[in-house]
């Protein structure tokens, strides 16, 4: 009957609907300004991520499938948008499903994450770096012996199922009452992202997260001198990570003039987290992840990666809003914590005596 009347049949819709995607618009073809509003990359930076995710990625030989270029294309997109799948998939170069996004993405995501992350995002361990670090905090915002800023950001996800073991949804509602995961990132002096730490849920305090992390434990193994991060107030202060001098102190004093120094320095982890959200929108609050904790957790990662990898390139910045809050850290004084602490405010009081006393 299909034939008879001339209407397509199931199998010849399907047919046709693959045959649009093969002959959809090379993105390649489009203009610079248009690429990188799509993708948020230059198409120098696109050809270079597919080539390095190539060896790792399953080569389709099935004449309808997509290709690996096209797979990457829709994947970084997403990224990009931030928007519900339907939406991605209704673009006319990367006309797909919102099933096949969902795969695109899983794929990609697991390639960024275990084959390519450890060479984009690096915390410095070597002289070398260390030294590098410094300079840049010191020529850029006049603070010595800083590595770098950390701080949290919340990632919105859509709650995981209530009987789920494993993620308890109540863990991750945050104090401002949606679901998320807490972001831990360490940024140098030019906004590249050194550390990120996407495996805590919203309701873990940034001073939880910073005590659990490698990052820390690095810091305390190691115990250089004169070597720190800077954090907010809402971190806890140690030999390794400095934070502001809490309390209203004169003009022009010692403490006044290294709080706004901090405060100056400690802005590029703020301004880090803004472009990287910006740059990348399925991080914003009002797009949400609509994935389990695992799966965000490695769009998060992949997206510093993305974003590392356009820092690198030179790629435009993007304007951002700065949204978040700073929290004040809740002293626990046991024996271990307050050794910590007194050590923390000698490293501090030793950098006021030596650089911000004159």
């Amino acid at each position: 009957m299909a034939l008879l009347f001339g209407i397509p049949n199931p199998r010849q819709r399907r047919i046709q609907y693959r045959q649009q995607m093969r002959d959809a618009e090379d993105p390649f073809l489009i203009s610079d300004t248009k690429f990188i509003k799509d993708f948020r990359l230059s198409k120098e930076c696109v050809r270079y991520i597919i080539a390095r995710v190539r060896p790792h990625m399953t080569i389709k030989k099935r004449p309808n499938s997509l290709s690996l270029t096209r797979r990457v294309l829709i994947a970084i997109h997403f990224c990009a948008v931030g928007s519900y799948q339907t939406g991605i998939g209704e673009n006319p170069y990367i006309l797909v499903s919102r099933s096949m996004v969902s795969k695109c993405l899983k794929e990609f995501t697991d390639v960024i994450v275990n084959h390519v992350a450890n060479e984009w995002i690096i915390f410095p361990i070597t002289p070398l770096q260390i030294a590098r670090n410094k300079r840049r905090f010191l020529e850029k915002f006049n603070i010595p012996h800083t590595i770098g800023a950390v701080d949290g950001t919340q990632i919105a996800i859509t709650p995981p199922n209530e009987i789920d073991e494993l993620y308890q949804e109540h863990l991750y509602i945050n104090r401002k009452q949606y679901h998320s995961i807490n972001c831990q990132i360490v940024t140098d002096a030019d906004l590249k992202i050194l550390s990120i730490n996407a495996k805590f849920p919203g309701r873990s305090h940034d001073a939880y997260v910073w005590k659990n992390s490698t990052i820390r434990s690095h810091l305390l193994e190691t115990n250089a001198k004169n070597t720190f991060l800077i954090g907010d107030s809402g971190y806890p202060l140690e030999p390794w990570c400095i934070t502001p001098i809490l309390g209203n102190h004169q003009i022009y004093s010692p403490e006044h003039r290294f709080n706004k120094t901090h405060k100056w320095a400690r802005c590029t982890v703020e301004r880090c987290i803004g472009v990287l959200k910006q740059r990348w929108r399925c991080l914003l609050k009002d797009r949400t992840l609509h994935y389990k904790p695992t799966r965000a957790s490695k769009i998060i990662i992949t997206c510093a990666v993305l974003h590392n990898v356009a820092i690198h390139y030179n790629i435009g910045l993007p304007e951002y809003d700065n949204e978040e809050e700073e929290d004040e850290y809740e002293e626990n004084h046991g024996q271990e914590v307050e050794e910590l602490l007194n050590a923390g405010r000698q490293t501090r009081q030793e950098l006021l005596n030596q650089f911000f006393t004159h």
